[in-house]
């Protein structure tokens, strides 16, 4: 039975989920593959079925309940493993296995900077991916109290501050509507609306700060060498080389949303998205390859313009309110205007022929 509503939610998520996201996994739709999803990727593989129970319709007796109630279990469990991932803990877990302490090597340094991937190891490339799907797929938790919000029954409504102005409870009711359509109300109203923005953007950059960071200790972002080139397959150097060029994607992005400097600023790691290698083209798999790194090549193309647009518009409060009040913000948004042509000429190439679709 369990084994049966796996497969249906891993099937759900390649076929309904996987299209919309710049996040290409490897092809674990067949239950042929599950038990190697759920002994090498634990973490992937509760992402996974956390992420399509939430979008998943169900069928039969109480299936809304029973969407909700298997959600939350996925998501409680999936908690528990990210945390023992923060707190350097995995191989207190038995998720799959018990996990091997890392490894070091004196005579190879790599080892120094790469976690031992075995069987139930959380520190893994699929926990990095499953990182990233997060940013594009929030379980339902993130819309709701954390659970241990009992306190916030005693705390004050925010609107009734206004009505308070120290002269008591009778005041408030002797003029009910005092502080009603006020500016006050107005930017707590807008605060409301854009609150669970900010809380999403909140909970991103910090699982991309997660993700960033145990991408560094895998050797994701490790400059190339012959001695990691041989003892890597060509499976694991494509799968680092996609997920360097998206965490470099979705932390720009991320941090220009927010104002925070990107962590990864793109001038400086750019150079180290290399493309597809010359030995690569006689893989059998090497045209649906050469469209995965066409497709994130668009995306790197943007995040660059979005990037320099924000150190060009954005770079801090005051340099964009001078700008707007200058009048200068329309013509330095101009600037951007041939890239930007240049991006959809390219991204209409690709398309017509069938690459991108």
């Amino acid at each position: 039975m369990e084994t049966t509503a796996n497969n249906i939610f891993v099937s759900s998520y390649y076929e309904h989920l996987a299209p919309l996201t710049p996040i290409v996994l490897k092809n674990y739709s067949s239950p042929s593959t599950h038990l190697t999803l759920l002994t090498e990727e634990p973490v992937l593989t509760v992402t996974m079925l956390t992420i399509a129970s939430r979008h998943m319709k169900l069928s039969g007796n109480g299936a809304n309940s029973r969407a909700y109630s298997i959600h939350e279990k996925l998501w409680s469990y999936l908690r528990g493993m990210i945390e023992r991932l923060f707190w350097g803990q995995e191989k207190f877990g038995d998720c799959g296995g018990a996990s091997a302490p890392r490894q070091f090597d004196a005579s190879n340094p790599l080892s120094a900077g790469q976690g031992q991937r075995g069987g139930g190891q959380l520190r893994s490339i699929g926990t990095v991916e499953a990182l990233l799907l997060l940013t594009d797929w929030h379980p339902r938790a993130l819309h709701f109290p954390p659970g241990d919000d009992e306190n916030t029954l005693l705390d004050v409504d925010p609107q009734q501050l206004n009505y308070f102005d120290g002269e008591g409870d009778d005041h408030f009711h002797d003029h009910p509507g005092k502080g009603q359509g006020g500016a006050g109300e107005g930017r707590l109203a807008f605060y409301k609306w854009l609150e669970p923005v900010w809380r999403s953007d909140r909970m991103s950059w910090m699982l991309l700060s997660t993700a960033q960071a145990l991408a560094f200790e895998l050797g994701i972002f490790d400059q190339k060498n012959d001695l990691r080139a041989s003892t890597e397959s060509s499976c694991e150097m494509a799968r680092k080389r996609r997920l360097r060029r998206l965490i470099l994607v979705y932390v720009s992005q991320s941090s220009g949303r927010l104002g925070i400097p990107s962590m990864l600023p793109l001038p400086q790691w750019n150079q180290n998205t290399e493309p597809l290698r010359a030995e690569d083209m006689q893989s059998p798999n090497f045209h649906e390859d050469y469209m995965i790194d066409m497709m994130q090549d668009c995306w790197m193309d943007i995040s660059k313009i979005m990037y320099n647009s924000n150190q060009v518009l954005f770079l801090s409060k005051e340099l964009t309110t001078n700008l707007i009040k200058s009048g200068q913000y329309r013509d330095r948004i101009d600037e951007f205007t041939p890239s930007l042509r240049d991006f959809k000429a390219k991204l209409d190439k690709l398309s017509g022929t069938h690459i991108i679709s």
